[in-house]
């Protein structure tokens, strides 16, 4: 079997084990050729800590939040050439 194969196959076996153990755990093999970087093919960790730190200090949403959400989920249009020029320009802090 190849050098590859075994690794993936045992990437995969670690990522379901961490994943049983109820860590949050990704697999994105970065090892390869594509870059000359030192870069894990597997991170985990407490998924609710990772979620507690990013969102615990995240500013008020701007007051366009709301307007902007409907028109992404297709609920609403933009109205006017400038409505969405006021949009864009706006805030860009709906997202963390």
């Amino acid at each position: 079997m190849p050098t590859n194969k075994k690794g993936d196959r045992r990437e995969r076996e670690l990522v379901n084990r961490l994943d049983d153990a109820g860590f949050a755990v990704m697999r994105a093999p970065a090892s390869g050729g594509a870059t000359q970087r030192e870069l894990p093919d597997v991170l985990a960790g407490n998924g609710e800590a990772f979620v507690d730190r990013i969102t615990d200090d995240l500013p008020e949403k701007p007051s366009s939040y709301e307007t902007i959400i409907t028109i992404n989920a297709g609920e609403r249009s933009v109205e006017t050439e400038e409505d969405a020029a006021e949009l864009e320009t706006g805030p860009n802090s709906c997202a963390a």
